[in-house]
C-alpha cells in the first residue's frame, strides 16, 4: 500500500480524533466554569487537561507510525487510542450529571453548551469507531475480512453505485442516525462488536438528551 493510500484512510480518522480533544477539553472547561462557588482558587493543571494533552501527542505519534508504514502496529495504536478518547467521553458526561446532582449552583445556558459539545463529541467518537472497524481498519489490516456494516448501496443494484464504498462522511451520518433516532436507519448493523458501540452510543446520547439537557432547561425556567 502505498503512503498516498495510507494517509488517505488514516488520516480522517486522526483529524476526527483531534477534534473530538479540542471539544473535549473545551467542554471539561465550560463544565468548571459552570460552577458557581464563592471561593477562587489558582488555575492548576488538572486531569482533564493533561489528558487532552497526553491525546494529542499520542494523536501526533499515530500519524508519524502511519507515515512509516507499520499498518498493523497502526491499527492496534488506533484501538487503543479511540479507547482513551471514548474513555474522555465518558468521563466528561459522569462529570456532567455529578456537577449536576451536587448542591453548588449551576449555569442552566452553561450546562446546555456542554449538553450539546459532549452529544457532538459522541458522534464523532463512534463514526471514527464505525469508520476504522468497517473501514480503514480493514484495509489497513485486511481487506478481504468482513464488513460490519450494510449499506443500502451495497445490499441494492442501484445504478451509478456498482463499486460504491463508504467514506468517513457516511459513518458520520450513520453516527449522527444512532445518536438521534437511538436506534439504526437504513443500515444494517451486521457484527456483534459495533451493535455493543451502538447501544453504548444510544446510552450516552438518551442520557445528555432526556436528563441533562431537559434539567439544564428546568434551571434557565
Amino acid at each position: 500500500m502505498s503512503l498516498s493510500q495510507r494517509l488517505r484512510i488514516g488520516v480522517p480518522v486522526l483529524l476526527v480524533l483531534l477534534l473530538v480533544v479540542w471539544l473535549d477539553t473545551f467542554a471539561t472547561t465550560s463544565l468548571e466554569l459552570g460552577m458557581l462557588s464563592t471561593e477562587t482558587a489558582a488555575p492548576e493543571l488538572d486531569t482533564e487537561d493533561l489528558l487532552g494533552i497526553v491525546e494529542m501527542f499520542l494523536i501526533g505519534v499515530g500519524l508519524v507510525i502511519l507515515l512509516i508504514g507499520w499498518r498493523r502496529v497502526f491499527n492496534i495504536y488506533f484501538l487503543l487510542l479511540i479507547s482513551l478518547t471514548t474513555y474522555g467521553l465518558l468521563e466528561n458526561v459522569a462529570a456532567m450529571i455529578e456537577k449536576l446532582l451536587a448542591k453548588n449552583a449551576i449555569s442552566g445556558i452553561v450546562l446546555l453548551r456542554d449538553g450539546v459539545i459532549v452529544w457532538l463529541t459522541n458522534i464523532l467518537i463512534f463514526a471514527a469507531w464505525y469508520w476504522f472497524l468497517d473501514n480503514a481498519g480493514r484495509k489497513l489490516w485486511d481487506a478481504e475480512s468482513r464488513h460490519d456494516f450494510l449499506f443500502p448501496h451495497q445490499s441494492n443494484a442501484i445504478k451509478g453505485y456498482e463499486n460504491w464504498e463508504p467514506n468517513l462522511i457516511d459513518y458520520v451520518y450513520l453516527a449522527f442516525s444512532t445518536s438521534t433516532a437511538f436506534s439504526p436507519t437504513d443500515t444494517v448493523f451486521l457484527s456483534t462488536r459495533v451493535k455493543v458501540l451502538a447501544l453504548t452510543q444510544s446510552f450516552i446520547s438518551l442520557a445528555i438528551v432526556t436528563i441533562l439537557t431537559a434539567r439544564a432547561v428546568n434551571i434557565i425556567q
